[in-house]
């Protein structure tokens, strides 16, 4: 089955390199991608994302490698490893958080938070609701401070979701291995910002944990 060990090192080497430099954690800091490969950005809004392309360089590389290690099962075993190097980050991240991580690491966001904004009666207000859905992986109590960051949008210059931040951040604590849905609704006073939005939603919202000195965007 193996043709040449040296290959099949080499291939598990170069895997391991963009592997680690977009290891989604502590941060899942999502790049507003344009192209993707293999989960790895290749080109934002902005351009392109140097270390992405060179991560998806060293990807194909080692499939060559890992095709000229192999003396047979070659398709079958691109294909596992294909699978392998998307998901085995997140397999890593759950057992983590399942039995050593503690505060803030041990809390994950399932991405899919929403807001919407509508302009209030009273001028210069608006009205403010966020969803999201957080679960404490710990056998401990944890609580951490939320802030909303606001998505990514070209030429776009006003705040969107970081308005909730008027009123934050929000003090959430979470029992031992609790999973909850959390739903926060505010008046906004925007009257001392410079540019905001007269109303809108949003989905997909990253947030910032913080603990102290720690936090952790998600």
């Amino acid at each position: 089955m193996v043709k040449n060990k040296f290959a099949l090192m080499v291939s598990f080497v170069l895997l391991a390199i963009p592997m680690i430099l977009f290891f989604p954690f502590p941060d899942n800091e999502e790049y507003m991608t344009r192209s993707e490969f293999m989960g790895l950005p290749i080109e934002t809004w902005n351009g392109y994302v140097p270390l992405g392309v060179a991560g998806a360089v060293l990807f194909i590389a080692a499939m060559i490698l890992l095709v000229i290690g192999l003396k047979k099962y070659r398709v079958r075993g691109v294909l596992i490893v294909s699978f392998s190097f998307v998901l085995l980050p997140y397999v890593l991240i759950w057992l983590y958080q399942e039995t050593f991580a503690q505060g803030i690491y041990a809390v994950s966001y399932d991405g899919e938070g929403s807001c919407v904004f509508e302009r209030a009666a009273e001028e210069e207000m608006l009205n403010g609701e966020c969803k999201l859905n957080l679960h404490n992986h710990s056998g401990e109590e944890t609580t951490v401070e939320v802030e909303f960051i606001d998505t990514y949008i070209p030429g776009e210059e006003a705040r969107m979701e970081s308005l909730m931040n008027v009123n934050g951040p929000y003090v959430i604590t979470l029992g031992a291995n609790e999973k909850r849905s959390i739903k926060l609704e505010e008046l906004l006073d925007v009257s001392r910002l410079p540019k905001t939005i007269d109303g809108g939603s949003f989905s997909n919202v990253q947030v910032r944990l913080k603990d102290g000195e720690e936090s952790r965007i998600l």
